[in-house]
């Protein structure tokens, strides 16, 4: 099912409440990783010239809501045999269609980057082309030309987008008119509540018609319970197990080394087969990013959506009905396996949101048959250091406040102040102390300071000796944010910017 498909049906959207949405590749996505933004409609790499991009699409927007969308930075090297003309009027379409939906609609123009570029002309061309399309047409275009760019020379930074999506709620606000919210959650329309009071009429008449006998009552009092149980279950499916046997929680639902972690790591083979929890229809099957490959499934009435991450294998397309228990993948993560994303080994992650807000996956009815839960033993932590002795440490070294806070938000975001924690990556190369150093970064700190699990100072020091954190004290930062969006971008080179991004201002709001 492409985008075109999904955003016309309107079974899901107008169950919603309108809001703040982004939609499309990574520009899109950093404008909404801020509340109130919804940014569940936008990837990294998602670009419109493929034919196949709306299948990366998990959900339609809300009738009545403020929408962004932005695709294109990656036409000029995905597809550069579609003509520019050809991409603008792909992103018209779904500008048009947002539109008829009541939505205010907001276009990014990418920049076209350094004249040195060797896809520059390209890009110009494709930026013209959007803008003559979607121009006057009922859209806000926002033009990214002229903003200061990442060091890829192609992607405006981080702090632009989070002064885009201030500027766009302050300036624009969802239609109030299209709010559902006095009959959700849980409520029904009118047509659900009067059949409800019709239910109750009859089987009141049952209890108390005096021309039948008791077993007559009994018996009618069996088929109206089997009644409201076969509705129940349409309504509310309920949650299954994913996958056949005992579940074994490799890592649990909430915050893992000091970060969130918004689901269950389960133990699970290359190659085990992924069940349907419920039964429902699939939004998402492709690629995501860190998630690698990715399988939405959504019920029926729109409250319960699964998530998995790391399958290496789809059953099932987008669009697609299907019952609890079916087969819709094979499970990933090994070294080597396809969309593996950012797995350390084999597991499934497993995700669940009720009513749009994320619950622990592990809590809950598991289907029959399908076997208990078990958590293996935790391992144990290697001791931790309190933050306020690195800051003190920060601050003999003459680092100032915004510096300061900065990396202490990245420590958190790393280690959780733990000097000793040694992790390995999904390629098997090590990762350890408080910054996670990484392959021959960790090699070089490790020689630098022998006794490094031990010596925390030394981590600190060899950390600020690197060039990139040279050039980080030696940038002048209006605010801590600012400093550190630059840390994560230049030192720290994360394989998810802006989700890393989100998680550490957060952080950061901790130690200013």
């Amino acid at each position: 099912m492409k985008i075109l498909d999904i955003l016309k049906e309107d079974t899901l959207a107008d169950r919603r409440n309108p809001g703040y949405y982004t939609m499309g590749d990574s520009h899109a996505r950093a404008v909404g990783i801020g509340d109130p933004w919804d940014h569940s409609l936008s990837f990294n790499g998602v670009s419109s010239a493929e034919e196949n991009w709306g299948a990366n699409i998990p959900a339609t927007v809300p009738k009545g809501s403020v929408l962004v969308i932005s695709f294109g930075a990656n036409d000029v090297v995905k597809n550069p045999n579609d003509s520019p003309e050809k991409i603008a009027d792909r992103i018209k379409k779904i500008v048009d269609i947002s539109n008829s939906r009541d939505n205010k609609t907001i276009v990014l123009l990418f920049p076209a980057g350094p004249t040195s570029n060797k896809f520059y002309q390209r890009r110009v061309e494709v930026r013209k082309a959007i803008d003559n399309a979607v121009h006057g047409d009922g859209a806000v275009t926002l033009d990214l030309e002229g903003a200061p760019l990442q060091k890829d020379g192609v992607h405006a930074t981080l702090p632009t987008y989070g002064t885009i999506a201030k500027d766009i709620v302050s300036s624009y606000k969802p239609n109030p008119k299209y709010n559902i919210s006095d009959i959700r959650p849980g409520q029904g329309d009118k047509k659900d509540q009067d059949k409800k009071d019709q239910d109750k009429k009859d089987q009141d008449k049952t209890n108390t018609d005096p021309s039948k006998t008791t077993d007559q009552k009994q018996q009618d009092q069996k088929q109206q319970d089997q009644k409201q149980q076969d509705q129940t279950s349409v309504n509310n499916p309920g949650v299954g197990a994913p996958l056949k046997g005992a579940l074994i929680v490799n890592s649990p639902y909430g915050t893992r080394n000091g970060k969130p972690h918004y689901g269950v790591d389960l133990k699970a083979a290359s190659g085990t087969a992924l069940l349907s929890p419920i039964d429902g229809k699939i939004m998402k099957a492709g690629e995501e990013g860190a998630c690698g490959g990715s399988i939405t499934v959504l019920s029926a009435d729109g409250k319960e959506q699964h998530r998995f991450c790391h399958i290496k294998k789809f059953n099932v397309s987008v669009g697609q009905e299907v019952k609890a228990g079916d087969v819709i993948g094979l499970t990933g993560g090994a070294n080597g396996d396809p969309m593996a994303g950012n797995a350390t080994g084999p597991n499934l992650h497993w995700e669940k949101k009720i009513n749009g807000s994320l619950v622990d996956p592990m809590k809950g009815s598991m289907t029959p048959g399908q076997g208990g839960r078990m958590t293996p033993s935790v391992q144990s932590k290697t001791g931790t250091i309190s933050s306020s002795a690195v800051s003190d440490y920060l601050k003999s070294k003459g680092i100032d406040d915004i510096h300061r806070v900065a990396i202490l938000a990245n420590i958190q975001g790393e280690s959780s102040f733990e000097p000793g924690v040694l992790r390995t990556d999904r390629n098997g190369l090590p990762s350890g102390g408080l910054f996670q150093h990484n392959g021959p970064r960790y090699s070089a700190m490790t020689k630098a300071v022998p006794d490094w699990q031990t010596n925390w100072q030394g981590q600190v020091d060899f950390a600020l000796s690197e060039p990139a954190a040279q050039q980080f004290l030696n940038t002048n930062y209006k605010t801590v944010n600012d400093a550190v969006a630059d840390w994560l971008d230049k030192f720290e080179i994360t394989a998810d910017p802006i989700g890393d991004l989100s998680k550490r201002t957060k952080f950061a709001s901790q130690f200013a």
